[in-house]
């Protein structure tokens, strides 16, 4: 590697040295010695090993602080050193920057890159630098040379891999060996003064690049200098882009390549910029290398100098190939600043600050001299081009006049008759103008996204227009094509639509800084301006139209302009806003100066001035100074209910239909507002343009006419000048209401280095990683905010924020925090904390919250959306410790949480909103004087003996608490004596709280209310209410509530609604408000609470824990439970039956009927015994299988982090706090992420405190945690039970028994237990008798030798498996510690006795000990007797006749689905809630132009589906479908049930070079990662070609996933399915080549058409990791035939598959199988590497051509109706339920369907030129020894007849390759069963029978078998049969000669398995290349083969290994490149 790096710097320097000569270059070849040097001087050359205080240093001798630069980068980051010097040499390593601060890293100072003496070398595929992080920001290199020393025969090598923001590299080299030196994944790079070499795409990928004063040496011929490709995201496009600048790009010394491009498109959205650059010999006459001039691509030069730049000579290929000359005014757009402005979306910036001052300056100095000395001209004038892409009637004139500065359009006699052709040509070629003469034209599509401006002749008004543009479409008659589009402008031109009827645009835009300027825009349909996005201006215009004058989502601004609607009670402006980004945007309509007036002749009226498209519609329309006739409705808007997100506004307007005089109509009545001056302000031209649809918002006027936006700004200061200060306040639209918060609402897109004060209704954003424009608090954020009387909305990332917050401005403030789940506070991710506390004495209360927001003199009011606030201040008595003091009207909180102790919220004054949010607190925690309502809240008291609210009103006024649907609870803190907390206390008297329809828990005293104190109980005036709540502390018949308090009627509650009790609610956000949470408060109702009818609890029952009498029959005074309180004296839930209970040392029974009860049950907790009894016609508490009663609930808590205040045990089911508890026959489930989709995140189903806890067979099932045992010191007991989870989901403190229990497991790597105890003497531990291990019924993952009994939660944990079957699911070594990082093994006792199972201790020892904390007792040293307490309390009736569960039976029985679904369905509405996709827009409907918009706009939330509607059209798109819970694609289709009428195509053509680095997944035109996803008559296809070795995916299906089509259609080549994780298809097509459904999944095809499109491939290529790994591809009651479209005559070579690995399971029933299918019907996997030992491949009850058995693959079998059982749908996966079997109308095949195929008649006959034989068979049965020798040799041919009587032998043949050598086995035993004698010398015709033929042989010599023992000796020789498209060959078995083999070892140390890689030598003569690959391939199959159970140990470590790793990994050993990547799932398949 040294060598190549000498060689790397030779060229260095050589180029260096040719650089000199570079005129364009030279002049800044200077500036890096003086500018870049000199910075880093200061931190290159430390004298000593310690560190400043700002580098960190780097020395190979160890003079440094390290030797390693990624280790000091990683340190520097850490620590905040903002430099790393490196000392000189040569450092092995590649770093890979994972930090996100910024840091230089500097070499010694150099004058050039040549004298660097610093180099990073290293073979790395990822890179020699790169990032694992997409935040970086601020990295740069400074004289430090990157080489990639990787020799990848073509593939990428980068030198740079870059991710991130403002990184720069100074006098730096860049060198790889292959392509992609410089490879980007978004982000802005600056490269100064360095050097890039490279094979071919040097800059490569997503890039956004400036290179300045560099050297560019591409190596190889054809090679292009940039390929990329643009990206889109949130429904926008961004470019890729570079500019070259005052750079050479040269040959490499010694080379003489040639025919370099300087750009190559990867796909469309790039940029290329040269400019003033050297341009050698070596680039291509075309510049570019691309076919067609698209309008996304823009590639340029300006002022190049040398051989390769454009000149006259080569100017004519340039501009066909679309590489322009550009003009100064174009290059304005390719400045610095510009391009980084301009770059991906989350990654531009206009700042430049943080780059080298000194060469910011040569920069700009440098391109500002090139602008200066430019020609004022195009170099190229028009009349050297032609336009290819015209219509023949647009040919250039060769008589034009026009110069290059405009194009001329007219009916004839000018360049161009059409006026679209004309546009597309100006802007390829940088005309700014098309002047258009008079005439009329057609429809125009604009699809450039350069400026240009469209002119028709002169006129004084719009009536005088000569140019009429028309079209009679929905299309309209202008159209711009690109949402990139900017600057388009049109004069004096009129665009006519003629429809009459439906949308018919004259206008239909998009894109940034469009104007009209005397227009005209007239429709006879609705829709005149129909806008997707953009800013536009029209002015001096007209506009005509019969409705919805402005539709769809415009931002629009009109002067001086007229608009004419001319039907009745319609509407000029109908739209609404988007959300993107998570920020809702509003559609924008400022009328300014103009009128609105009905047509002459027309008596049109009710015109409405806006209606919003939907009741929170997010739209502004704004008149001001504008005449409305009296056609204008009285309202003004139409509008039915005033909301936040719409603004409707009038200022100055004037006429009848003007506001002033509609006075009483408008205002709050419509909504439609008399704005002030104040508020107008917020509506100028920059202002309504700044707060555009992302990301196209901008408030830069410059693109404006100066004379119009001089007369806009003029005639705005005369209206507010004499404006009045009395109109009413507007409403005004805030952010979203979702609660997720994108980057930034409306960053403005301006060049300015610093950020600009606010504008309103802006969005400031607060980050701890802020950049630039951005807050690192939110204090900073509010400090920026002016006092304008404006709204603003500050949006807070993620984080913990140490700050008090103080908000006291006027105008309303919206604080929204991110979240991924906006509905409550459970999932919020920003906290702000402070702690402050002062003792109440003091005064001094309203100084301690962490939150004050003031707001005394205006009704703007606030809003906060999912945000923490938690004062930390220690609970200390009489001290008040604040998180929230609110004062002032209108200020609502959604989804927030605030914690405290003592006086937590203060609802201060004014009127107040809290819905969706936590409060927790101990004493009168929520208190004031307000009037505030409590919705949907969950209101915790974690300290007992105080009351909840303390609220104080002033005598004639209205004021009060009200709380709504709200969750009253206490936390883990609070302890287990309840009863002694209170609902309230009254502050005066006149206090007022109201709570109705909530859930109040146990922790609520009888008495409910509480007085002041005993000496001033002040009760005398209060209103403490209770209406309709639940929950065992609310209203009982049975208890007293306080006399000062009252139970409200329906009647009396109804006055305490949100309405009645708020008023106005129109500043309420409902959309948040409506949220449903993630607690339930009302699943706790009783059916007659309150009712004296309720049964109460008995006084006496059986005694302690005694056995039930009867699972049918309730014991005597038995408490009853039935489902809806169905049974005469029940209650309808458990928790009102254990409200029931009398509080003393009674024993109680509770018995439940059968039923599914859902409930969160409140924590048992009661002096005396309980006995919970379920249903059951088995013995009670024998068996858990027959169960007939089930508690459910879901609830769920994530624990990444755990939030303040809560614990698991909150989510649990059922919950016990007090002693002796027993539960029979009852199932307890958590139904909250059962399928795990969500992580970290846990769902109890049982929390199980106190003492002396029995269960008897229940059933527990959960997913994380599922079994807590919660208490230290107590005892439990578990009998029978079956308890199922996936990740410690038995686990806690307690002491508990389990006998006879069945424990299932559900995920692979986590362990069953998670055992605590204190200390070795603690109580706790876990005993497990007569238990089984196994894996759940539920599981949905093969878990062989994957889960663990357990792992340590403490090092005291104690864990004891005895007499118990331990299953194949546990792995060999039975245990695992906590983590990598804390064992905690110390003092564990994890002990094993007696157990059987495969996985026990006995057959799995060397494991077991290698783990080396588990012992194999000798005896039971743990009894029942001597583990618990004691035995009185166990229920002991089945103890001594339990026996051991066992597994399931592998033996499937015949479980038959009968499905009674519909295919045929209407499939052309899209169903209610669902996302819609289209391409063209629908009336009335939010519509997405992409399936990936859509996928964006999707709810985030696993429990909610995301349902997609596609109409009609082909998407070219490549999507990833990741989210975690349901993704429904649905197609249009009016054929449901027939896929060839498919109207829906998702396409693209991507390949992956299967024998290169990537994964073959990466070509799928749609994966599916997330957890369920299913489509309907939907086409996928990859319309990659059919190249060899290219996998072109149209579906994947990851592991671990489900995948379900119907009716849909996957196309494809090589690789077209991958199945890795489960997939059923019905009624779907198929279609490829090579192994086109090939993985390791799981796949059921019923009745789909298998289609392959060439003969001679295997249509399957399957897996499976063990042979009982569920995994196979089952096809039943399939097709297989041609493709549709292809001649397949002679077709008859097709395979229905070949293996994968030796475990591979494909199964074809009940199939019909063409002629296509070979004979032998199935394949091996490769000559040298058969892999058909354990295969299955079978075949039952097929028909067709194809179908024969005769000659079948001796590795294939026939199925009996006994073995094709195990395939049946319902045994072949483990759950169907993901199946929707809804539209499966096909029956499942079942055994015995169809018929066997004919046997076959066989004459086995073979001519011989050399020997025959002859075979004499006896009548006596002998052992026969036979020795069978095969010996290889080349081009002998033989022949030999072979005839055999009834005969069954079984031969073992040994294969020897070398050339003449013989090799004889051992003597193997032959069995020979003679049934007749003959004597035979001729061919025998065996009569009619059925043969299994294992193998075929040719014999060379005459064989006499007698009747007794005999040695055979027989020599074979084999001739191989190859056929090739239909044609046979036979080829030779050459004699290999030696070969110079090169071994490569690469040792991995798990497991102590050596993985050697083979590799043939290159440079061997070619004639026997081949057979030296094919010995190298060989060679690794049999280092593969040495140790299969430790392969996968070497491809991976630890967490960096996933199941798919390592199937894609084992697919592609044939050529032995694996790559440890763990970013990827897959890799090639060959």
């Amino acid at each position: 590697m040294r060598s190549l790096i000498v060689v790397a710097l030779a060229a260095i320097a050589a180029a260096q040295d040719t650089n000199t000569t570079s005129s364009a270059a030279s002049s800044s070849s200077n500036v890096q010695s003086s500018s870049v040097a000199a910075t880093s001087s200061s931190s290159a050359s430390p004298t000593t090993s310690s560190a400043s205080a700002s580098v960190v240093t780097v020395a190979q001798d160890g003079t440094g602080q390290f030797t390693a630069i990624n280790a000091a980068i990683a340190y520097a980051q850490n620590s905040g050193y903002p430099t790393v010097s490196v000392l000189p040499g040569t450092y092995s390593e590649a770093l890979t920057i994972q930090g996100t601060q910024t840091v230089t890293i500097a070499g010694p100072s150099a004058t050039s890159y040549a004298g660097n003496q610093v180099v990073v070398a290293a073979a790395a595929t990822g890179g020699v630098v790169s990032f694992n992080t997409q935040k970086s920001t601020g990295v740069t290199f400074k004289n430090v040379n990157v080489t990639n020393t990787l020799s990848p025969a073509g593939g990428k090598a980068p030198a740079v891999n870059m991710y991130g923001m403002n990184m720069a590299f100074y006098n730096c080299a860049l060198v790889s060996t292959g392509t992609g030196a410089y490879t980007a994944s978004f982000g802005t790079t600056l490269l100064y003064n360095s050097y890039i070499e490279g094979t071919d795409k040097l800059f490569y990928n997503y890039i956004t690049l400036y290179v300045y004063g560099s050297t560019i040496v591409p190596t190889a011929s054809s090679a292009s200098i940039f390929y990329s490709q643009g990206y889109q995201t949130g429904g926008v496009w961004y470019n890729s882009s570079i500019v070259v600048d005052s750079s050479t790009v040269q040959q490499k010394p010694g080379l003489t390549n040639s025919y370099v491009y300087l750009a190559q498109p990867n796909a469309n959205y790039t940029d290329a910029i040269f400019r003033n650059s050297n341009l050698g010999s070596l680039i291509a006459p075309t510049g570019v290398r691309t076919t067609v001039c698209n309008y996304v691509a823009i590639y340029g030069e300006f002022e190049n100098v040398g051989a390769g730049a454009m000149s006259s000579s080569n100017a004519a290929s340039r501009i066909a190939a679309c590489d322009q000359s550009l003009t100064t005014s174009q290059l304005s757009s390719f400045t610095i600043d510009q391009l980084f402005g301009h770059g991906f979306s989350g990654y531009s910036s206009y700042d430049t600050t943080w780059i080298d001052s000194k060469a910011l300056q040569s920069i700009q100095s440098s391109d500002a001299a090139q602008v200066a000395s430019a020609s004022s001209t195009n170099s190229l004038s028009s009349s050297s081009s032609s336009d290819n892409s015209t219509a023949t009637s647009s040919q250039l004139s060769t008589t034009s006049s026009a110069g290059a500065s405009a194009v001329t359009v007219a009916p004839t006699s000018a360049q161009f008759s059409d006026v679209g052709a004309a546009v597309q040509y100006a802007q390829n070629s940088g005309i700014p103008s098309v002047m258009v003469m008079a005439g009329t034209y057609s429809a125009v599509t604009i699809s450039g996204t350069q400026t240009v401006t469209v002119v028709g002749p002169t006129a004084s008004a719009v009536s005088g227009n000569q140019v009429v543009i028309t079209s009679g479409g929905t299309g309209g008659s202008l159209a711009i094509g690109s949402s990139g589009a900017k600057g388009a402008t049109f004069r004096n031109l009129n665009f006519t639509n003629t429809a009459a009827s439906g949308v018919g645009p004259a206008v239909s835009m998009r894109g940034i800084n469009m104007a009209f300027y005397g227009c005209a825009l007239v429709s006879s349909a609705q829709g005149v301006y129909s806008a997707s996005y953009g800013i536009t201006l029209l002015a001096d215009s007209y506009v005509e139209g019969s409705d919805k004058l402005f539709y769809n989502y415009p931002t629009v601004y009109m002067f001086r302009s007229t608009i004419v609607p001319t039907a009745s009670s319609s509407s000029i402006i109908y739209s609404k806003g988007a959300l993107i980004g998570g920020v809702n945007y509003n559609a924008s309509l400022v009328v300014d100066s103009g009128s609105v007036a009905a047509k002459s002749g027309l008596s049109t009226s009710n015109v409405y001035l806006a209606t919003p498209n939907g009741a929170f519609g997010y739209l502004t329309a704004i008149y001001r100074n504008t005449v409305l006739g009296g056609l204008i409705a009285s309202s003004g808007v139409y509008s039915t209910s005033c909301s936040v997100a719409t603004n409707f506004g009038e200022y100055g307007t004037t006429g009848a239909g003007s506001y002033s005089s509609n006075a009483a109509s408008r205002g709050s009545a419509s909504c439609d507002y008399q704005l002030s001056s104040s508020q107008i302000s917020a509506y100028t031209i920059d202002q309504v343009f700044g707060n555009a649809f992302a990301p196209y918002a901008n408030t830069d006027t410059t693109w404006i006419d100066s004379s119009i936006l001089s007369a806009i700004q003029s005639a705005d200061a005369v209206q507010s000048s004499s404006a009045s200060s009395s109109a009413p306040s507007s409403t005004s639209a805030s952010g979203s209401a979702s609660g997720t918060a994108s980057a930034s609402a409306s960053t403005s897109s301006g060049a300015s280095a610093t950020c600009a004060t606010p504008t309103p209704s802006a969005t400031l954003v607060v980050s701890h990683n802020a950049t630039t424009c951005q807050y690192p608090n939110v204090t900073a954020a509010i400090n920026a905010l002016p006092n304008d009387n404006q709204p603003y909305t500050i949006s807070v990332m993620a984080g913990t924020y140490t700050e008090q917050l103080s908000i006291t401005r006027n105008g309303k403030v919206t604080l929204i925090g991110e979240t991924t789940f906006a509905n409550d506070y459970s999932q919020n991710q920003v906290t702000i904390q402070f702690s402050n506390g002062q003792l109440t004495s003091a005064g001094k209360d309203e100084s301690t919250p962490v939150i004050n927001a003031k707001k005394t003199n205006d009704n703007s009011g606030m809003a906060i959306y999912n945000i923490n606030f938690v004062n930390t201040y220690p609970q200390t008595a009489n001290t008040a410790a604040l998180a929230a003091d609110f004062y002032g009207a209108n200020i609502a909180a959604y989804g927030c949480s605030f914690v405290g102790f003592q006086d937590t919220l203060l609802a201060n004054k004014g009127t107040q909103l809290f819905s969706n949010s936590y409060i927790e607190g101990s004493i009168d925690f929520i208190w004031g004087f307000s009037t505030a309502y409590f919705h949907q809240c969950y209101i915790a008291t974690n300290t007992p003996g105080a009351c909840i609210s303390a609220q104080s009103r002033t005598a004639g006024t209205i004021s009060g608490f009200v709380f709504d649907s709200c969750y009253i609870t206490y936390t883990s803190t609070y302890g287990n004596s309840f009863g002694l907390s209170y609902l309230g206390r009254p502050y005066d008297n006149f206090s007022t709280a109201v709570y109705m329809n909530s859930f109040i828990d146990k922790n609520i005293n009888a008495a409910g209310w509480n007085v002041w104190s005993t000496g001033s109980p002040q009760t005398s005036n209060v209103t403490f209410a209770e209406f309709n709540n639940t929950g065992p502390g609310s209203w009982q018949s049975s208890t007293a509530r306080a006399s000062f308090a009252t139970n409200l009627t329906t009647t009396q509650a109804s006055q305490y609604s949100l309405s009645s009790w708020i008023g106005d609610t129109s500043w309420i956000d409902m959309t948040a408000y409506d949220h449903a949470p993630s607690f339930n408060w009302t699943a706790t109702s009783t059916a007659g609470s309150g009712s004296s009818t309720n049964p109460s609890g008995s006084t006496s029952t059986a005694t302690v824990n005694a056995h039930p009498d009867s699972g049918t029959e309730p014991s005597q005074y038995a408490v009853l439970v039935s489902a809806n309180g169905d049974v005469n004296g029940s209650y309808s839930n458990i928790t009102a039956a254990l409200a029931s209970l009398p509080s003393d040392s009674t024993n109680q029974t509770i018995f439940i009927y059968p039923g599914t009860y859902t409930e969160q049950v409140p924590s048992i907790n009661r002096p005396g015994p309980v006995r919970i009894v379920g249903y059951t016609q088995s013995s009670p508490g024998q068996s858990y299988s027959d169960n007939q009663v089930t508690i459910t609930f879901a609830r769920g808590l994530s624990v990444s982090p755990l939030p303040v205040g809560h614990s698991d045990a909150e989510t649990a089911t059922v919950s016990t706090a007090s002693n002796r508890i027993s539960f029979y026959n009852i199932n307890i489930i958590n139904s909250d992420n059962l399928d795990g989709s969500e992580a970290s995140y846990v769902t109890l189903a049982g929390s199980i405190y106190g003492n002396d806890i029995g269960f008897y067979a229940c059933s527990f099932n959960g997913w994380q945690d599922t079994l807590l045992n919660g208490a230290t010191a107590g005892y439990q007991y578990y009998e029978s039970c079956y308890i199922g989870g996936a990740i410690d989901f038995i686990w806690g403190y307690s002491k508990a028994y389990f006998k006879g229990c069945t424990i299932g497991a559900k995920r692979a790597s986590s362990a069953m237990t998670a055992q605590s105890r204190a200390s070795s003497s603690a109580i706790g531990g876990y005993i497990f008798d007569q238990c089984l291990f196994t894996a759940a019924p539920d599981a949905t993952v093969d878990l062989t030798n994957a889960v663990y009994l357990g792992r340590p939660y403490s090092a005291y944990a104690l864990v004891v498996v005895k007499n118990s079957y331990i299953d194949k699911v546990v792995n060999p070594s039975g245990w695992k510690i906590w983590s990598a990082t804390d064992p905690r093994t110390d003092y564990i006792t994890f002990a094993e006795y007696n157990n059987t199972g495969p996985s026990n201790w006995e057959n799995n020892v060397a494991a077991r000990q290698a783990f080396g904390n588990a012992t194999l007792l000798t005896s039971d040293t743990y009894p029942l007797q001597s583990v618990m307490d004691s035995t009185t309390w166990i229920d002991m009736t089945y103890w001594s006749s339990i026996v051991t569960p066992q597994p399931s039976t592998a033996t499937a029985p015949s479980t038959n689905i009968t499905v009674s679904g519909n295919s045929t369905y209407n499939g052309t509405a899209p169903p209610s809630g669902a996302l819609i996709v289209s391409q063209q827009p629908i009336a009335g409907q939010t519509v997405y132009g992409t399936i990936q918009d859509a996928l964006n706009a999707a709810p985030t939330s696993s429990k909610t589906n995301a349902t997609i509607f596609i109409y009609p059209g082909t998407y070219e798109e490549q999507l990833i479908v990741n989210k975690s819970g349901t993704t429904i694609f649905m197609g249009y289709s009016a054929a449901t049930d027939d896929y060839s009428q498919n109207q829906v195509t998702i396409q693209q053509s991507y390949g992956v070079d299967t024998q290169g680095t990537g994964s073959d997944v990466d070509a799928a035109t749609v994966y599916a990662t997330g957890n369920y996803f299913y489509a309907y008559n939907i086409n996928f296809r990859n319309n990659n070609g059919t190249q060899q070795d290219i996998a072109s995916l149209g579906f994947a299906v990851k592991s671990s996933k489900y995948a379900f089509m119907h009716g849909c259609q996957i196309y494809g080549n090589q690789d077209t399915l991958y199945i890795s994780g489960s997939m059923f298809t019905v009624k779907t097509y198929i279609e490829g080549n090579i192994d086109f459904i090939f993985g390791g999944g799981a796949g059921y095809f019923l009745n789909t058409t298998i289609a392959p499109n060439e003969d001679g491939n295997s249509i399957t290529a399957q897996k499976r990791a063990t042979n009982t790994t569920q995994a196979a591809f089952i096809f039943d009651q399939c097709s297989i035939v041609p493709a549709t479209g292809v001649d397949a005559s002679g077709w008859n070579n097709v395979s229905l598959g070949r293996p994968w690995d030796n475990f591979a399971q494909v199964v074809y029933i009940d199939s019909y199988l063409s002629s296509i299918v070979g004979a032998g019907g199935w394949d091996i996997w490769s000559k040298s590497s058969p892999q058909t030992d354990g295969v299955t491949y079978g075949e039952y009850h097929n028909y067709g051509p194809g179908s024969s058995t005769c000659g079948r693959a001796s590795f294939s079998e026939q199925l009996t109706d006994a073995e094709v059982v195990q395939f049946q749908l319902g045994n072949f996966f483990l759950t169907t339920s993901w199946i929707d079997f809804s539209v499966v109308d096909v029956q499942p095949f079942t055994p015995g369907i169809g018929s066997a195929p004919a046997g076959c008649v066989t004459s086995s006959t073979v001519s011989s030129s050399t020997a025959s034989g002859t075979i004499l068979s006896t009548s006596s049965a002998s052992l026969v020894t036979v020795y069978t020798t095969k010996t290889y040799t080349s081009n002998q041919v033989a022949s030999i007849t072979v005839s055999n009587g009834a005969t069954t032998s079984t031969s073992v043949f040994v294969v020897t390759e070398n050339d003449g050598t013989t090799v004889t086995p051992s003597p193997v035993l032959k069995t020979s069963i003679i049934k007749a004698t003959s004597f035979l010398t001729s061919t025998l015709i065996e009569a009619p029978s059925t043969v299994t033929v294992k193998s075929t042989e040719t014999v060379l010599q005459t064989v006499y078998a007698s009747g007794k023992a005999s040695t055979i000796k027989t020599t074979q020789t084999t001739l191989a049969t190859s056929t090739v498209s239909g044609q046979a060959h036979d080829y030779p078995v050459y004699t290999y000669r030696p070969v110079d083999f090169k071994l490569y070892a690469k040792s991995h140390s798990r497991q102590g398995y050596n993985h050697n890689l083979c590799a043939f030598d290159l440079n061997a003569e070619s004639s026997h290349r081949d057979e030296q690959r094919r010995d190298a391939v060989d060679c690794l199959l049999d280092h593969h083969a040495e140790s299969d159970q430790h392969y996968k140990h070497s491809l991976c470590v630890g967490s960096r290994c996933d199941q798919d790793d390592l199937a894609e990994a084992e697919h592609k050993h044939n050529l032995c490149h694996i790559v440890q990547d763990n970013n990827q799932e897959d890799y090639h398949h060959l």
